[in-house]
């Protein structure tokens, strides 16, 4: 319904619209205005990220595997990525990810729940981690999985950026709520930061190097954001079917990894090429083959 009132507005250019989303996402996130960043989809603001961290010079340390946006484009432009493996359980290697910083290190990137492997790092670990890091070098969190985590109390990294840390939070639109075609997310970051990797804040902006989003993303974000009734049926859909998933697997006698996100890690015990045209013959399509198939 919003969207059909706003469609007369999608002649006009989103920077008022954005202004009364970067409000309500300061007070969600408990910061100034000018430490949220809004972006066409949480895509736009690793790659741009990674560019801009390339730009400096310098080197990125990142697990394996990981969601590739930021390094990938961080290697367009000529930076380094020191790839971490994740551990035998697939998650982060925190210890192993710290001792590969050296003087060249830009960047640390932790997407937490991590994409593909679906895992959810222990929080004080993480909360240690990046308050000790982020005093040697920048840290980038990708918080595109948050919303699915089910243990009680878990802090998003962003009170760091409260503390005036090097520190990085994205988060998207496009999973819990439902909108990955609308295109549009989010940065949490300290101001001064902001300005140094993407221009200075102004009613228009930080288009240094970031490119804006639509008025129709803006309102479907800000009305997303007021629907609690569908953000909980969202939730409650994703672990039921992530369960059914769990429980084929257990019959199918496969091995998975316990998921905090809206999909479900595990080995087929076929290759990968063979099981992605048997899965295309029944009408599924495998985005990205991995030595594991991510099933969503």
């Amino acid at each position: 319904m919003q969207l059909k009132i706003h469609l007369s507005d999608a002649c006009r250019y989103p920077y008022e619209y954005i202004l009364e989303l970067q409000n309500i996402l300061a007070k969600k996130h408990n910061v100034t205005n000018e430490s949220i960043v809004i972006t066409g989809g949480s895509n736009e603001a690793l790659r741009v990220t990674g560019l801009a961290v390339a730009d400096q010079g310098g080197d990125i340390v990142a697990g394996q595997p990981t969601y590739l946006a930021l390094m990938s484009y961080a290697e367009a432009w000529g930076g380094k990525i020191n790839w971490v493996p994740v551990d035998s359980n697939k998650g982060y290697d925190l210890g192993e990810i710290e001792k590969n910083i050296n003087d060249k290190t830009k960047m640390v990137f932790i997407a937490n729940p991590n994409n593909p492997t679906g895992t959810l790092l222990e929080k004080s670990s993480l909360s240690k981690f990046c308050e000790r890091v982020s005093e040697k070098t920048l840290v980038f969190c990708d918080e595109a999985y948050y919303d699915y985590i089910n243990e009680p109390n878990y802090p998003s990294m962003d009170y760091l950026v409260k503390q005036e840390k090097d520190i990085i939070i994205s988060r998207t639109f496009s999973k819990v709520y439902g909108m990955a075609g609308l295109r549009i997310g989010y940065l949490v970051l300290k101001p001064e930061l902001a300005d140094k990797l993407f221009g200075e804040y102004s009613p228009y902006g930080r288009n240094k190097i970031m490119a804006q989003t639509n008025v129709l993303a803006v309102a479907a974000a800000i009305e997303a954001l007021k629907d609690k009734d569908f953000y909980a049926f969202s939730l409650k859909k994703a672990n039921e079917e992530k369960d059914k998933i769990y429980k084929l697997l257990d019959y199918l006698d496969l091995k998975y990894v316990e998921s905090s996100t809206n999909f479900v890690f595990f080995e087929s015990k076929k290759h990968i090429d063979i099981l992605s045209k048997e899965m295309l013959d029944k009408g599924v399509r495998v985005g990205r083959p991995f030595p594991f198939l991510r099933l969503v």
